[in-house]
């Protein structure tokens, strides 16, 4: 039997909250295939912490991910490259972010091996030569993809027929994890998932009016956004309403989710993770969270904007739906369809 190494890319070891749930869904389809030995990680040493939560038999190793030698050595030795949840092919971020994933793809494509990219998207990308470079990764016969938004897939599949649309899987690893987990819903409480901050007090205060008397406020990289989130739960203290502390276990963090009434959230997986609990959400407009939330959930057009529009009509109608069970379901049943797509597609590219 034929046994593969693999290396895994993503933005992983950040204590950000999205991308862990990623990196451990990826972790739950590898090791469902049963011919891969070892999985190299890029990252920072304390994801070693966060891999101790997955409890699966996979042989992980943490490699330097700031050292492109050891990075190119690990791609040499290895079997396939898979690049595991987000958009990594953006510039939004910084050009260097975009430059560092294109040529890790590059040179796994330049040694004949498999580029896999699992519950991706592409862009923002702004730069014109960024999108050149961008077009060589799709373009090869040997990149795979699972892509998660509408406008990625039809994008990649103009000249390719190793593309396929499905939804971002971030949320899989909960099945097994919190598949006892009671939700008890708590119809005082809303959750805030902060980024930015942008219109907090205005929220707040929309918030009290409509009868919420405590609020949840937490960031998904909280190390970060420790400022942020003190002086969003200030204003949540000033308006007299009860402020629930942030918690940096994750598990707090989605169990408060689960049973708020209602999630306003400027990240993506805030509004993923209260689609999967059924939870009523609105969210902060947006290239990203647009595409992957309306390729998501069809007809949910609840986004606001960060400088205008009313926001209390929006808040409003989320409120007054009674819970998204039916959608809830219709999303869990994607992403199992998903895992059984992400396991396929490891099949063909590693030729099996």
């Amino acid at each position: 039997m034929l046994f593969y190494d693999v290396v895994l890319m993503g933005y992983y070891g950040y204590s950000n909250l999205g991308d862990d749930l990623l990196f451990l869904t990826t972790l739950e389809i590898i090791s469902k295939h049963s011919s891969i030995r070892n999985v190299f990680v890029p990252a920072p040493k304390r994801l070693e912490q966060l891999r101790k939560l997955f409890p699966g038999n996979l042989n992980i190793k943490i490699v330097n991910r700031y050292n492109p030698i050891t990075i190119y050595r690990t791609i040499n030795k290895s079997d396939a490259t898979i690049f595991g949840g987000g958009n990594l092919f953006q510039d939004e971020t910084s050009n260097r972010s975009f430059l560092y994933y294109y040529f890790t793809a590059k040179h796994t494509l330049s040694m004949g091996h498999p580029l896999i990219l699992l519950s991706q998207g592409f862009g923002p990308v702004r730069n014109s030569k960024n999108l050149q470079r961008l077009d060589t990764v799709i373009n090869s016969p040997l990149t795979y993809g699972l892509l998660r938004d509408r406008n990625s897939f039809h994008y990649a599949s103009k000249n390719s027929d190793n593309f396929t649309f499905s939804v971002d899987y971030g949320p899989l690893f909960l099945m097994n994890e919190l598949e006892n987990v009671k939700q008890i819903r708590d119809n005082k409480m809303a959750t805030i998932v902060l980024k930015t901050g942008v219109r907090v007090n205005e929220i707040v205060k929309i918030l009290k009016d409509k009868g919420i008397e405590k609020i949840f406020v937490t960031g998904f990289q909280n190390h970060r956004e420790e400022a942020l989130i003190e002086s969003s739960s200030l204003q949540v203290q000033k308006s007299g309403m009860k402020i629930l502390r942030t918690s940096n276990n994750w598990k707090d963090i989605i169990l408060n989710i689960c049973n708020s009434r209602i999630v306003i959230t400027e990240r993506l997986h805030g509004a993923l993770l209260s689609l999967f609990f059924g939870v009523p959400f609105i969210w902060l407009k947006g290239k990203k969270l647009d595409e992957v939330i309306s390729s998501t959930i069809d007809n949910y057009k609840l986004s606001y904007s960060s400088e205008k529009g009313d926001l209390s009509e929006i808040i409003d109608k989320a409120m007054k739906i009674e819970d998204l069970e039916e959608a809830s379901e219709k999303y869990k049943t994607h992403l199992k369809k998903t895992k059984q797509k992400a396991l396929e597609m490891l099949r063909d590219a590693l030729n099996e």
